[in-house]
């Protein structure tokens, strides 16, 4: 199993305009379709797909501890998902936001980070759920996907400040 993935749209079964591998439940995809995806995406990292964790996404702080009796059948609600649990793959999805993996020997946490959940304090969550392991921030590397860049994305002077405050 590889240590992190980032995906692309090709590879899955989903057709226009989702085409081809969308994992993301919330889009207007057909579930069948995307229920497939995930189960080619945990294939491909050689894991079940009750292993393979997602979390329904709304740009906030919170974030969800899965444990060794945690069910992949009902995605959290959070921004955030983290494991001491080894064979727990976590999935955050992304369009423009960042994914940010965090990860250390004995734990991960994967971080969906938009603009309103940095500022919402969503990175430093994640890095409390280390702390209560006991892992220290030295232990700790971080690993960022690929995300929207700044001549794709313009905002507007306050939105500069409210992030740039961070």
């Amino acid at each position: 199993m590889p240590e992190s993935l980032f995906t692309s749209r090709a590879g899955g079964v989903s057709t226009a305009p989702f085409d081809s591998l969308n994992l993301a439940l919330h889009v207007g995809d057909e579930p069948s379709s995307v229920i497939k995806n995930r189960k080619l995406l945990a294939e491909k990292i050689g894991i079940s797909e009750a292993s393979l964790f997602f979390m329904n996404q709304v740009h906030g702080n919170s974030v969800t501890v899965i444990d060794e009796n945690s069910t992949a059948i009902n995605e959290p609600t959070a921004d955030a998902l983290f494991t001491e649990v080894k064979g727990k793959a976590l999935a955050v999805l992304v369009a423009d936001c960042t994914p940010l993996l965090l990860k250390s020997e004995r734990a991960v946490a994967a971080v969906h980070v938009g603009r309103r959940g940095l500022v919402a304090g969503v990175i430093a969550e994640a890095l409390k759920q280390f702390d209560k392991a006991g892992i220290g921030r030295t232990e700790i590397s971080a690993e960022l996907g690929p995300s929207i860049c700044a001549n794709c994305y313009e905002v507007d002077v306050t939105t500069y400040e409210e992030v740039g405050k961070r």
